[in-house]
Order: C-alpha cells, then structure tokens, then sequence
C-alpha cells in the first residue's frame, strides 16, 4: 500500500517554557504549596500569579484540572482589572485549546495578549506566545508560517535574558519543522545539537523531545533501526520523568516501524494501548494518528470494511482540526481498499481528492515562496528604477549645461559666488550643530556620571545606616541593655536585703517597673535597628518574626507568605527587602485604619515578588505622587536601589496593594 505523506507526531514545545521538568513527587509537593498560597492569598493580582502557576503543573497529565485553574485566573485578572494576569491566563488557555485541536481559538487567544506583552515589554511572555501560535500553524500543516512565528522567538530571545530551556525549546521546534520539509540531515542536525544542549543542563523531557526529532529524521530517510533506538530512548525518558504524552508518541511511532517490518499483532497491541490513553487525555490528534496506524494493521490483513472504518474516523477528525497532510495520506488508504474491494468508482475518486489535495499543499507552499521572490524582484525593480532615473536626470543636466555654454563664464562666477557662500554658511551652520551635539553629549556623559554617583552614593548611604544601626543596636543591647540590667538587679537585691517602709517599698517597685519597662523598649529599639534574626536566619526568618511582632503588639492580623525562599539572598539584597516591608507595615499600622494585612514573598528563579496588601481606608494615589511623604521617598529609593519596579494600587475606602518585582543578581 503506498503512502505519499509525511506528518509527524508532533509534540507541544510549550511545555518547556511553562517549566514542566519535575519528577512527581515534586510536582505534587509544589501542587500542595501552590494550592494552600492560593487558598491564602487575597483576590489580586499576586492570585492570578499562583493560579496560572498551579494550573502549570497539571499541563502534562490532567488538561481538565489545567483547565479551570487558568480559567479561574483568567475570571479573576478580569474581576480585579489585571491586564498582564489575564494575558497571561490567555495563552494558557490557547494551549489546551491546541492540545484540543481547537487551532482557531488558540490563534484568537494568543494575538488578544500580544499587544498587552507588547505595551508592558514582557519579552518572555511573547516568546512564549508565539512559541504556541508556532505549534498551531505547524500542526494545521502550514509550516511558513509556523516558521514566520518561531524567527520571531529567536529575535526576542536575543534581545533579552531568558532561561536556558527557552532555546532549546525553539531549537527543537525548528528540527520537527525541517523533518516536515522533508529536509531531515538540516533537521537532524538541529536535533543533535539540541540533545546536547538540554543534556548538558539535565533537562530530560527536552532531551526526549530531541530523540523524538531525530527518530523522525531517520524514520523518514529509510534508517528504521536509528529511528527505533532513538524511540526507545524517548519512550524510556517519557516513562522515567511521568511524562504520559512523550511516552505515547514516541510508543506510537514504534508501533508504526513495527506494522512497516510486519509485526501487526504487537503494532496493534501498541496502537489500542495508545488510543486508550488518548481518549482519556481527549487528545484528539492522538486520537486520529491510532485511527490511521489501525486502519493500515487492518488493510494488512485483510480486514478491508474494518479498515475503511477507521481510515474515516481518522479523515474526519483530521478536517475537524484542520490537518491537510494527514487527510492526504488517509486518502490513500481509502483508495487502496476501493481498490481492493473492486469498487474503481470510489478508488477513483478517492485518488483524484488526494492528489488534488497533494497539489494544494504543493501550491500553498509554492504561492509563499513565489511571494517572496516577487517581494524581492520588486525591490530590486524599485532600485533599478531609481538608479535609471538618476542617470537620465544626470543626462539632462549635461545637455541644459552645454545649451548655455555661451552665458558659462558670467553665470559660472555667480553660481561659483553662490555656491562658496552656501557652502560657507552650511559649513557655519555645520559646525555650530556639532558643538550643539558635544554639548548635548557632554550633558549626557555628566547626567550619567551624576547618576552612577547617587547610586554610588544611595549605596554608601544605605551601607552606612545599616552599619550604623547594627552598631547603634548593639551598643544598645549590649552596652546600655546591660547596663540598666545591672541596675535592676542591684535594685531587686536591695529590696530583698532592706527593711523599708510601705511607702518606699510601693516607690522601689514602681521604679523597678519602670526600669523593666525601659529595658523592654531598649531591646524593642535595638531590634527594630537590626533584627537578630536578619542577621542570623535570614529574610524569612525575619519577616515572620516581624509580622508576628506587629500582630502581638497590634489589633492587626499580619499573615506573612513565602514560596521558593529555600536559599538565602545576598545580605544587602535583605536587609533592603526587610526595610521596605517594615516601612510598608508601618504605614498600615499609623495611617490604613485596617484590621488586616497579607505580606507575600515569592521567589520564581532570579525574579523576586514582594507584595503587601491590607483592608483599610486607602488613599488617592495621584495626590501620594505629587506630595509623597519620608517614609514613601524612603520605600521608592530602596526599590530603586535593586533595579526593581513599584506598582501601587490603592483606592478610598478600598484598601492598599504595593507590589514589588526585581531581577536578582
């Protein structure tokens, strides 16, 4: 039976870029984390964060569960008018949709966030969506365009830092595109190189995805048994790591080698094994390639109107999804059984559908071509056409100039006074922009001089207060702490050793009081200069020492929240994080009028979240900027001090959220 198609098994790359590369029990582990920070955390923008990532983990086995969580975020960024929440919540969703076959959906869903990405600068956001609009297109088999989107994550990963996995991820898209342009040395090229890539950093599910591509590259090019060690190695990778989706492709591509050698009961045995997962999955394009391999096992041995059933199940899921290639090459099955049924009528029609077909993708992909060879040829006809203008202007000018050869000398000297004084006063004019220019580049380089020395200086200082109330604490603590200690206790003795009267005895007490009191409030003082546990434990430590201490000493409920703080930040990087919280919850407590208040510190990589929100009266921002207090300029050059961003929502009678994102170094 021959077959004149070529569809891969593609796999869905976005998985790398939402960070799929866990064992289980440590999916679950953050399962479990996520899941009681989202029970925890207010309705804001700092939930929409955890509910995309929660919905995350449920990517590569449990889509419907995936599913809500994204739909959840997406409902909630609406609610709290969320605009990068809700992108973000988009193509989330467009992925199901393209695990679903839904293409259209994904496309509407990807280009309503790009402009959101676009107007916030979120690079990594935009890679990740045209990542997906990428894969979309190549599974509707129109691969310019697949290739058009992937082009367009290369040049946003070179203008910005991006994870190690993100080219990687589009390295391996490029090999599975170059296999189905049947250029499959350039393609397995790619996926050689990719293998390495992810080895060398241990991203196994990347490493799977590389066999994958390369086993096709063989597979295609007549080399089954590279093909079948290279499957094996993804089936074995897929089973290791718990990932069901690159197990079953790459088992349903031995399958397939195996019905190629003959071996149907074991390829069918595979393919049955396979459709089962997929329908529990409701992966519809796993769905159609196990309709497809079964409708072959069934030709084979000649099971003509059991296979003619499947081979239509196959061609209409296929138009369902929109997949030209593998509608081609059902096609031909369809034809090959009429033909062995000697139904010529139907092998007839069957064959003139496939090869009208087989002419269109041909066409598509020549009409791209052609139009950028036009594109080309016209630009080069643009430029042709100006230089030809050029030379009959150049013509005509001669000719005027040899008309008026008799008026040459007078008009020669005008034209000759005429041009030294043009170029005279150009040349002034020439030069008085250039020394516009120095000056204005000498602004610059005295503008960017002044700003490395604030810095510099905003370094000097913040380094110099915190030294300085680490010495001011523990002379304190130590020094006066001690001192007044000695005191109380010389006093307790004396109390013990005299006989006093009862109104000196009431007066001894009432200074021992007093003394205890201001002991208290020393160590109260000192702690708030530089806590121990900062210096001792860490930012963590610290911060729930202090949320409690406010909570204690307060009406107000203070819930601290922490996620991925599991190694410790540079010392300055905490000492700046504890002095902006401390600020922040010393504003609630004078000014918000609330009752409660949620402190969140998030940790994703070498980006850090900080955000603190209360329930009280709010206040009008507008007016904050115009006239900000001490303490607020306090906050703002802080975060300025780690290159982070401030975003301040707050409204009368609403409440105050201050969200904080920086880049580690």
């Amino acid at each position: 039976m021959e077959k004149c198609r070529i569809s891969f098994l593609s796999f869905f790359f976005c998985l790398h870029f939402f960070g799929l590369s866990y064992g289980q029990a440590q999916i679950e582990r953050q399962r479990d984390s996520l899941l009681q920070l989202v029970q925890q955390s207010p309705a804001d923008s700092s939930r929409v964060h955890l509910l995309i990532e929660t919905g995350k983990l449920f990517l590569s086995s449990q889509l419907d569960s995936a599913m809500g969580y994204f739909q959840k975020a997406f409902d909630l960024a609406t609610t709290a008018g969320d605009e990068v929440g809700l992108a973000r919540a988009k193509i989330r969703m467009g992925y199901i949709h393209i695990r679903h076959g839904d293409f259209d959906k994904a496309f509407e869903l990807c280009k309503e966030a790009i402009p959101v990405f676009t107007a916030y600068d979120k690079k990594q956001d935009l890679i990740v969506t045209y990542n997906n609009m990428g894969e979309a297109w190549n599974e509707k088999g129109n691969h310019w365009m697949a290739i058009d989107c992937f082009q367009k994550c290369q040049e946003l990963i070179e203008q910005t830092e991006v994870p190690p996995n993100f080219p990687i991820a589009i390295a391996n898209n490029l090999s599975l595109l170059y296999n189905d342009l049947r250029l499959f040395e350039k393609g397995l090229l790619y996926g050689k190189e990719t293998y390495e890539k992810a080895k060398a950093i241990g991203n196994e599910e990347s490493m799977g995805i590389a066999c994958l591509n390369m086993a096709n590259a063989y597979k295609y090019s007549y080399k089954e048994d590279e093909a079948l060690t290279y499957f094996e190695e993804a089936k074995n990778i897929g089973l290791r790591i718990n990932h069901q989706l690159l197990f079953l492709i790459a088992q349903n591509n031995i399958a397939s080698i195996l019905m190629e050698r003959g071996q149907l009961a074991e390829a069918k045995r595979l393919f049955e094994e396979d459709l089962s997962a997929y329908d529990a999955l409701s992966y519809p394009y796993g769905q159609m390639t196990c309709y497809d391999g079964l409708a072959d096992i069934a030709f084979y041995q000649g099971a003509y109107t059991t296979s003619k059933k499947l081979a239509l199940k196959a061609v209409e899921m296929a138009k369902e999804m929109g997949m030209v290639d593998y509608i081609f090459g059902t096609l031909i099955t369809l034809s090959d059984i009429a033909l062995m049924e000697g139904d010529f009528k139907a092998w007839k029609a069957h064959r003139k559908a496939s090869f009208l077909l087989r002419d269109s993708i041909a066409n598509h992909g020549l009409s791209h071509a052609i139009q950028e060879l036009e594109t080309k040829y016209e630009t080069e006809q643009k430029v042709q056409q100006i230089s030809r203008l050029e030379k009959e202007k150049e013509i005509d000018t001669l000719k005027i100039r040899q008309k008026n050869g008799l008026l040459g000398g007078l008009s020669g000297l005008f034209f000759l006074l005429v041009v030294l004084g043009t170029l005279g006063y150009r040349n002034q004019q020439h030069q008085r922009r250039i020394a516009e220019q120095e000056v204005v580049i000498q602004d610059q380089i005295i503008r960017e001089l002044e700003q490395e020395k604030q810095l510099s200086s905003l370094d000097a200082m913040l380094r110099g207060q915190e030294e300085e109330r680490g010495r001011l604490a523990r002379d304190l603590h130590d020094g006066l702490g001690g001192m007044l200690s000695g005191i109380q206790q010389t006093l307790f003795q004396m109390k013990g050793q005299q006989i006093l009267p009862e109104t000196s005895a009431t007066a001894l007490n009432q200074v021992i009081n007093n003394l205890d009191h201001s002991i208290s409030e020393l160590r109260h003082i000192a702690r708030n200069m530089m806590p121990e546990a900062l210096v001792r434990f860490g930012l963590t430590d610290a911060l729930q020492d202090y949320c409690d201490y406010i909570g204690d000493s307060t009406t107000l409920e203070v819930n601290f929240q922490t996620y991925g703080m599991t190694e410790r930040l540079e010392q300055k990087t905490e000492v700046v994080l504890f002095r902006i919280v401390q600020e922040l919850l010393n504003n609630v407590v004078k000014h918000a009028k609330a009752n409660k208040v949620i402190v969140q510190l998030l940790r994703d990589e070498d980006r850090l979240h900080l955000t603190v929100e209360d329930n009280g009266q709010g206040f009008d921002v507008e007016a904050l900027k115009k006239a900000p207090g001490v303490g607020w300029i306090n906050i703002q050059s802080r975060v300025n001090y780690l290159n982070g961003q401030l975003d301040l929502h707050a409204l009368p009678g609403r409440g105050t959220s201050v969200n904080i994102e920086c880049k580690l170094s």
